[in-house]
């Protein structure tokens, strides 16, 4: 193969090599075009090693559907050849590194494309919510990438693809829609120069719909269940021991067309190890904002209370803004509100709620009703004397 330039430093010669030997029809790869793979396999099959060489024969990667263990960080590794690298992270966090950073209420396309890799990882946000909402927020921006030529594809790195689904359900989809949001991505992304690779550990795990858009469906070691039924007539190239038995270092590949190989990858060197605590290898320090908290029908949440104190300064009774509130609070809950938010600031300086949600009320003393009724009866009304000022007027 000749040596082709990546962006960067990459070149064809540096990548981990990959080897299929054709055993049904002529097998051949497509990198240069917007593709689906598909990978199946059990627990430490190699699923996401073998992920990662089809990434590095892509120009631009984007790591975002990552695992706990922040294994996405892998491509900052020294070993993985990778330049331009930029840390995507929640915007209440700080992430202290030598690569460029970003926060995603700042993301833009036309700054994302300029990246080699582009990764956020589980550590750059203070919640999974937040970083269900990230990556969601982060995946939409490649429908906005509205040109580019074959050659240069940005590949799509989805780790463990009921992870997926399982952020989408949290943001409140059902299970129906957030299957149908994952189907849209999978079908639709490649339209804008994106090639996707998704690992799933089990066949139905994924929908029919899902697996069927896959343009390479690639199989690692299945262990005691072997192919799915619908894959059967693959027994008649290759033998059923070795789907169950092969080594971490074999796969199988399907392609749409019908043709089948038998390949072999060699060892990703920038791959994350067990154990590995790549934050402290990198030296990457993350650093997490107050996070508000959110409303329950028993606790008034951070944005709630901001609002209460916003109401109340507009209307001036509790009674009011507890009419003006969805869903409804009672005076109690209002007034306590009110006294909890003085209180804090004459303690501490600054209402905790309104210093995460709203800083510009956090030092903003609000009078409670009582103060507010105890003025009235003790302030002349304005422009208008007192009694005793009355008597001493002529």
């Amino acid at each position: 193969m000749p040596v082709k330039k990546f962006v960067g430093s990459r070149e064809w010669s540096d990548l981990p090599r990959i080897e299929a030997q054709s055993l049904r029809w002529g097998f051949y790869w497509e990198f240069h075009r917007p593709r689906r793979y598909f990978y199946l396999g059990i627990p430490e099959s190699g699923k996401s090693e073998l992920n990662e060489s089809i990434a590095l024969r892509h120009p631009k990667i984007w790591d975002i559907y990552g695992s706990k263990d922040n294994e996405g960080l892998c491509w900052c590794r020294e070993s993985s050849g990778l330049d331009d690298i930029l840390l995507v992270h929640g915007d209440n966090t700080d992430v202290d590194c030598s690569w460029d950073t970003c926060k995603v209420q700042d993301l833009a396309m036309r700054n994302l494309d300029r990246y080699e890799v582009v990764i956020t990882s589980h550590a750059f946000y203070s919640s999974d919510t937040k970083k269900y909402n990230g990556v969601e927020l982060l995946a939409d921006q490649g429908y906005e990438r509205k040109t580019w030529r074959p050659g240069d594809i940005i590949y799509m790195v989805m780790r463990e693809t009921m992870n997926v689904l399982f952020a989408k359900i949290a943001m409140g989809l059902n299970e129906k829609d957030a299957k149908a949001a994952l189907l849209y991505l999978f079908r639709e992304i490649r339209h804008f120069g994106f090639s996707v690779g998704a690992d799933s550990l089990r066949w139905t795990g994924i929908d029919k719909e899902f697996r069927d858009l896959a343009d390479y469906t690639i199989f690692k070691r299945l262990g005691e269940k072997g192919l799915p039924r619908e894959k059967w007539f693959m027994y008649q190239y290759i033998a059923p021991p070795i789907f169950a038995l092969m080594p971490i270092n074999r796969f199988i590949c399907l392609r749409v067309d019908g043709a089948i190989s038998m390949g072999w990858n060699q060892h990703v060197p920038c791959h994350k190890e067990e154990g590995v605590d790549l934050l402290a290898e990198l030296g990457i320090r993350v650093t997490h904002g107050l996070e508000a908290k959110d409303s329950t029908a028993m606790f008034v949440g951070d944005d709630e209370h901001v609002k209460i104190i916003e109401l109340y300064l507009k209307i001036g009774t509790t009674r009011g803004v507890a009419r003006a509130l969805v869903p409804k609070r009672s005076n109690s809950t209002v007034a306590g509100q009110i006294q909890r938010h003085n209180q804090e600031i004459l303690e501490r300086g600054q209402c905790r709620s309104c210093q995460i949600a709203a800083p510009d009320h956090a030092k903003i003393l609000v009078k409670s009703p009582g103060e507010l009724a105890r003025e009235a009866a003790t302030t002349p009304a304005l422009n208008h004397p007192t009694p005793a000022e009355a008597i001493q007027r002529p």
